[in-house]
């Protein structure tokens, strides 16, 4: 398996987890629907299609 590809598929790991963890944390502030609103639209810029 090439290297780079095991080095993308560990930073999503650690990106989702880094994102729920966020978006656990900032729920309990009752602010999540932005946030998380900003954070899909973000990710809908970065990835084509």
């Amino acid at each position: 398996m090439h290297t780079g590809i095991k080095v993308i598929v560990v930073l999503l790991i650690l990106l989702i987890a880094f994102i729920i963890l966020v978006g656990l944390m900032i729920g309990w502030t009752g602010e999540s629907q932005n946030i998380m609103g900003d954070l899909f639209k973000f990710f809908d810029n970065l990835m084509p299609g």
